[in-house]
């Protein structure tokens, strides 16, 4: 109430004081004339009467009755009676003082209302601003909204808080959207309300529905955001990997070296960028609403993408992580068999493994500082496959006694220079003379002691056999007997195979020893091939018939049947018998010969060697290394002497030894001889060293002499024995041959009951023993002449066996029994004449000292390419020329016809490629062949999937090219392979000049299904890559 009186009051005086006065001043409204003045001014000043008056109705005045000049010499007059008054007077200023005191008084009173209530001045302002608005009533309490910021971002929510103070607070309070009205919370003195994702600014108020607040405003930003982004995968080009284009993924897994590059779809968006875990940030390159990022990953990465426009910052962080497959290192398996023939030849075969490809595979080699390395073909972008290889160490000999080898292999990855993986490393190491002496030694007492082995194993099964026919005959045994009995020949046969085996095979491993590291000459060659030959058919395929005639017999006894068979077996067991002592003595004889030969090849080598030091010295060499090798030779000296005596003791044990010298003496002489020379040259004596050394190779040739001549003598005069021996046993065969037939003319002309039969019958078991004395004869000239080989033992058998059964026959009075084995036994007789003939030939071949031919002949095999290759060969070029033809359709845009020619192209390449996995899986082709046809048929499996997506282009047409490219690599590998299988010489120069694959084709069939199966039309994760590698290794081991 005050404050409206006051308010009046001060209306009042302003009005009255200030805003009239000043109106009038302004000359708006009713103004005082000159009469109200003159009568204001005669009213303070009386003696002024009329004179203010008079001079303003002199000068109004407007009648011709006065001239002017009187009116204003009038005026003049009442002026100049005027001038003594001082008008100012007049005016009253202790009134306007009080004004003014009053005026001060209001505006106090008006500033300290407008501080203590602006509302006041504000409300009434405002409503007299907006006449035609309508303004509710002032609520009894304030509206206090809490929220400072209203500015929220697109798709967010706010919590609006508002406090309400003053009187008569209400209970419930409500919020006002769009004129709708929505409860609020109440909680700890606020009204609460929350809304919920903010897309448009919104305005609102408060009301408890009585009073309302002011209108606010919710102000909505908008957020910048990521609609859609893309990356581009670009691996490095040496993986082969293809490029990938995916949409929305952020996370990443890529091969290592790959460049990602991202176009991120944006709206509302300046900027963009991209921040990685090393600190790297980028920024993104904006074309219209897209930004575009590209970086090179090596390593694992975390990124970060910010994004922002002018009214927010670093907004939608969106977090990802990149997973570098790391390029492995390559894996490399190798697994070596040594040759078989040559010891110093070796076959590698071997797997390497990478996860992109190959740069190079090579074989090391290093010696005492000498390093060489040899390539070996492969496969480029083959992730996984089998390599083949063979050496001979005899072309590095030089390198040194000891080498060490091993395979490398080198991945392609060009970006870390082609990592490298080595195999296990071998050591090979060439036996020297003591080490080559003791080995065969070694071999020789194993062998021997086999020999014995089988020698009482054949006697056992003579007796035990004997034993069981006496015991038959007389019916002692009964059936448990009989099983027990025939069990116990049958397990000792299987022994005697076992050591016959262990036999053939340890004297093949013992010659192929001396062979690969000591030159051994053709004669002692062809006497091992030939004594290899006698040994494998010492238990012969007749011999084993005979035992599994024996079994079968003894289950259902037959005694005329049991009677044949036990002649027989008589027959073959006790040549079984003089077969393994035959093999004895000539295994014995060629050792002692061989030893010899070696014995004379090394005193040679010896003799260079001593010539060589002498030049040395002549040229004034180092006397220390001069004295380094006369010990050497010193030390092979003694290994040679010993070498000899072990041929004089195994020559002592031959039932008709070597005339053999004992050249103790000799060698003693030299042994003196060296040890001077070693002591001359220790001491620096130059002339003496000389001089022993001339002395020492002097004194060895003369050696070497001696030894030569020795043995050539003895081989000389063995030959004229054996010449002479067979010539003998021809003659005796020729004649058992005549008399045989005699015998079996005269049964065309006599019947059996002609007492001429018993005549015959004499005869013709005279005729058995001659047969007799013939056999004898062949085996003593058999235990010294190896040409008298396993055929001629086996025709002496059948003649024996033959002539036995016709007298057998011509006692029971079957004549014509008789007469088929009388026939058989003039065939035997001349078979074996023949054979006698051949070897006869050779040994005159030998004692002329002509060299018999090697008797190889290379056959070339191979008829041309395989079927299936011609066939897959035409199939692809049929292949290529419908791909031409869908190149042509899509130019035409005829794509009816190009889906045609794409179906009928795929169920070609459906076959083609079935064709090829069962050629590979059936074992049909070789190894080379089979990894071009894996190659070929992952090639298809690209051209298949382009294919179905319609993706016809010039990229696949290249690739059919080089499939029959590839194609025609494979056939030309199968001719070659047919070649090879064609060839019968398995000699060490046909194994070094082979391929070392059909060292391991054994396994062929095997490892090609499960690598069809590794090389699938799906690639694993790395992870499970390595795990079904794993399990594929532990498979084919």
């Amino acid at each position: 109430m005050i404050v409206v009186v006051t308010f009046l009051f001060t209306l009042f005086i302003l009005i009255y004081f200030l805003i009239l006065p000043g109106i009038k001043l302004l000359g708006i409204g009713r103004r005082l004339t000159y009469y109200d003045v003159s009568n204001q001014l005669s009213s303070t000043y009386p003696e002024i009467k009329d004179k203010l008056i008079n001079i303003i109705e002199l000068e109004n005045e407007s009648s011709s009755i006065y001239s002017p000049e009187l009116k204003e010499a009038s005026i003049d007059q009442k002026i100049n009676e005027l001038k003594i008054f001082s008008f100012s007077d007049s005016i009253k200023f202790k009134d306007l003082k009080i004004v003014f005191t009053l005026l001060v008084s209001v505006f106090i009173l008006f500033l300290t209302v407008f501080l203590w209530t602006p509302d006041f001045f504000k409300e009434s302002s405002v409503r007299l601003i907006h006449f035609q608005q309508k303004f509710e009533k002032p609520a009894p309490y304030s509206f206090d909204l809490e929220n400072k910021d209203m500015e929220i971002v697109t798709g967010e929510s706010v919590e609006l808080k508002l406090r309400c103070s003053g009187k008569d607070l209400p209970e419930m309070m409500y919020i006002n959207f769009s004129g709708n009205n929505y409860l609020m919370t109440r909680e700890d003195g606020l009204y609460k309300y929350t809304v919920e994702n903010v897309n448009s600014s919104i305005s609102f108020y408060f009301t408890d529905k009585k009073y309302v607040s002011e209108i606010y405003k919710i102000i909505v930003l908008n957020k910048p955001f990521i609609s859609s982004f893309s990356v581009d995968i670009q691996p490095p080009s040496y993986t082969n990997l293809s490029s990938e284009n995916i949409k929305n993924i952020g996370d990443l897994k890529i091969a290592s070296g790959t460049t990602v590059k991202w176009n991120f779809t944006t709206v509302d968006t300046d900027s963009l960028t991209v921040l990685f875990n090393d600190s790297t940030r980028l920024e993104g390159k904006k074309t219209g609403n897209i930004f575009e990022i590209s970086k090179t990953f090596y390593t694992d990465a975390e990124y970060r993408i910010s994004i922002r426009n002018s009214k927010l910052k670093d907004e939608n962080n969106l977090v990802y992580k990149i997973q570098t497959i790391s390029d492995l290192y390559p894996e490399i398996k190798v697994v070596q068999v040594s040759d078989s023939v040559d010891f110093k030849v070796f076959h590698f075969k071997g797997n390497i493994v990478d996860d992109y490809g190959f740069n190079k595979l090579d074989f090391n080699i290093s010696a005492e500082g000498r390093d060489s390395s040899i390539s070996i073909p492969f496969t480029p972008f083959l992730l996984s496959q089998d390599f083949y290889y063979t050496f001979d160490f005899e072309s590095v000999k030089f390198f040194g006694k000891s080498i060490k080898y091993y395979f490398s292999v080198f991945d392609n990855d060009f970006v870390s220079h082609f990592k490298k993986t080595i195999s296990e490393t071998y050591t090979f190491t060439f036996p020297d003379y003591k080490e080559i002496l003791a080995k065969e030694n070694s071999d020789q007492n194993s062998i021997d002691q086999l020999f014995k082995k089988s020698a009482k194993l054949t006697e056992e099964i003579q007796q035990e056999f004997k034993d069981f026919k006496m015991k038959q005959i007389n019916s002692e045994l009964s059936e448990w007997e009989k099983f027990q009995t025939v069990k116990d020949i049958m397990s000792k046969k299987t022994d005697l195979e076992n050591v016959l085996n262990q036999i053939k095979q340890q004297n093949k491993d013992a010659n192929n020893f001396l062979n690969s590291f000591s030159e051994e000459k053709s004669e002692i060659l062809k006497k091992q091939q030939q004594i290899d030959e006698l040994l494998k058919d010492v238990f012969s395929d007749d011999l084993k018939k005979l035992f599994e005639q024996f079994n079968e017999l003894a289950k259902q006894f037959d005694p005329k049947k049991f009677d044949q068979l036990s002649k027989e077996m008589d027959t073959s067991l006790d040549d079984l018998a003089k077969q393994l002592d035959k093999n004895v003595q000539l295994l014995k004889k060629m050792k002692v010969e061989q030893k010899v030969e070696r014995v004379i090849e090394e005193l040679k080598n010896l003799v260079i060697s001593e010539k060589a030091n002498l030049e040395k010295l002549e040229k004034r060499s180092d006397l220390i290394q001069i004295n380094q090798e006369e010990r050497e030779n010193d030390s092979l000296l003694k290994n040679l002497e010993n070498d000899y005596n072990g041929a004089l003791e195994i020559n002592k044990t031959l039932e008709k030894p070597l005339n053999l010298f004992n050249f103790d003496k000799e060698f003693s002489t030299i042994k003196d001889n060296y040890s001077k020379v070693l002591d001359d040259s220790e001491r620096g004596n130059k002339r003496k060293t000389s001089t022993g050394i001339e002395k020492n190779s002097k004194s060895i040739d003369q050696l070497v002499f001696a030894l030569n001549q020795m043995l050539q003598n003895n081989k000389s005069k063995q030959n004229k024995e054996n010449i002479e021996d067979i010539k003998q046993v021809l003659d005796n065969l020729i004649l058992v041959s005549f008399d045989q037939e005699k015998i079996l003319n005269k049964f065309s002309s006599i019947d059996f009951n002609n007492p001429l039969v018993n005549d015959i019958k004499i005869k013709q078991k005279n005729l058995q023993s001659q047969v007799v004395f013939v056999k004898d004869s062949l085996y003593a000239l058999a235990k010294r002449t190896p040409e008298i080989g396993s055929v001629i033992n086996k025709e002496i058998i059948g003649l024996e066996n033959s002539v036995g059964s016709a007298f057998d026959n011509l006692e029971l009075g079957n004549i014509g029994a008789s007469r088929m084995y009388q026939q058989y036994g003039i065939t035997a007789a001349n078979n074996l004449a023949l054979y006698l003939s051949e070897a006869l030939e050779n040994i005159k071949e030998q004692e002329k000292n002509s060299m018999p031919g090697d008797g190889d002949c290379d056959k070339p095999g191979g008829k041309g390419a395989k079927p299936g290759m011609k066939s897959l060969k035409d199939s692809q070029s049929s292949i290529k020329e419908q791909l031409q033809q869908m190149i042509d359709h899509m130019k035409k845009g005829d794509m009816g016809k190009l889906s045609k020619s794409i179906g009928q192209t795929l169920a070609q390449q459906e076959i083609m490629q079935q064709l090829i996995r069962d050629m590979v899986n059936s074992g049909s082709v070789g190894s080379k062949a089979s990894d071009q046809l894996k190659a070929i048929d992952q090639l298809l499996e690209q051209s298949r999937k382009d294919l179905i997506n319609k993706n016809v282009t010039n990229e696949l047409i290249n690739r059919q090219n080089l499939i029959l490219s590839k194609l025609l690599d494979a056939e030309k590998s199968e001719i070659e392979r047919d070649f090879e299988d064609k060839r019968e010489s398995k000699t060490a120069i046909d194994v070094k000049n082979g391929n070392p694959e059909g060292y391991f084709e054994y396994n062929t069939k095997f490892k090609n299904e499960n690598e069809l199966i590794k090389r699938s039309n799906y690639k694993l994760r790395n992870f499970y890559d390595q795990k079904y590698s794993n399990f594929l290794n532990r498979i084919k081991n």
